[in-house]
């Protein structure tokens, strides 16, 4: 009978963990494989306007931000929002709240003292509520004055001040000490500049062996290689609208002309890119849609944290 009772406790406690791990497993699932989606808009005219929308499995979760007279964001779950950065206006009619404003507020600072002391009273200029400012000795002691001296013919001489004996100078070293001196601190900079120069060939060539190694080399195109994929995974699926810029650096419009070459195999159906050299211009509407699985971007993170020599870069990456 107990045999019985003690099995079918371990059934049931057996049936809800693997219900509690059917659960997170499916969890975890929908977070890899449910993708974000993302609508990307921009306006460029006079007043220039740019906003993103995050939306996750059907709108469950729904982020906004971008920059229209100001920076602007929002956090949405479930409809309700969690996070905003519209100030909330407490509740309460508007017309009472202007009344309130409106009324003159009468306090005791803004009475006279009449009222405040009542009829026929009057403070005395010396009233024990006035307070005396309080004079230092020094001020009120009479300043002394040199008295003059009468001499013997009747004419009157001031008294001269004693004046205040010089500082002696500082005797300069001579001219071989100080000779000496200058020539033992160039000695001390020339070998801190020795020391200096080698510490730096020293990083130089230990950074030379460390990008010139062969297994280095094939984790950087590991890498490489990874993040690309990333980056063709997240682009835009769909571009529509126009563009026209002009940039006044021209290394920075090559820049631009590189990226947007790089681009416009994608979108060339839908998307319009004029340049414009030697002025200063951006102006346009753009919309792209796009979307982000996170299955995707964590197999490419796996596949590089397997890499046995990425992670022996990582550790000696930490520990600096």
């Amino acid at each position: 009978m107990i045999l019985h009772i003690v099995l079918t406790i371990l059934k049931v406690l057996g049936i809800v963990l693997a219900v509690i791990l059917g659960l997170v497993i499916l969890l975890l699932l929908i977070v890899l494989l449910v993708p974000l989606r993302y609508t990307l808009e921009g306006k460029f005219h006079e007043e220039k306007e740019a906003g993103i929308r995050i939306t996750w499995l059907l709108r469950l979760i729904t982020a906004v931000g971008g920059y229209r007279d100001g920076i602007y964001y929002s956090l949405k779950v479930f409809g309700k929002t969690i996070l905003s950065s519209e100030k909330k206006h407490p509740k309460g009619k508007p017309e009472e709240d202007q009344e309130l404003q409106d009324e003159p507020v009468e306090s005791m600072i803004d009475k006279p003292p009449e009222e405040e002391a009542g009829p026929g009273t009057e403070e005395a200029p010396g009233s024990p509520g006035e307070e005396k400012p309080e004079t230092s000795e020094e001020e009120t002691a009479p300043e002394e004055e040199e008295e003059p001296e009468e001499t013997a013919g009747g004419k009157k001489k001031k008294k001269k001040k004693a004046k205040k004996p010089k500082k002696p100078k500082p005797e300069r070293p001579p001219l071989r000490e100080r000779i000496e001196a200058f020539f033992d601190s160039l000695d001390e900079k020339l070998e801190s500049f020795e020391e200096t120069a080698e510490e730096i060939s020293e990083k130089i060539s230990w950074w030379q062996d460390f990008l010139t190694d062969e297994e280095n080399q094939e984790t950087f195109a590991l890498l490489l290689r990874e993040v690309m994929k990333i980056l063709c995974h997240i682009r835009p699926r769909k571009m529509s609208g126009y563009l026209t810029l002009g940039l006044e650096d021209p290394y920075t419009m090559g820049q631009a002309m590189s990226a947007a070459a790089f681009l416009w195999p994608f979108y060339q159906e839908d998307f319009r890119f004029t340049p414009v050299f030697d002025e200063k211009i951006i102006d346009g509407e753009v919309s792209a849609v796009g979307r982000i699985r996170l299955g995707y971007v964590a197999v490419c993170a796996v596949r590089v944290l397997l890499d046995r020599n990425f992670r022996r870069i990582l550790r000696m990456v930490l520990k600096k």
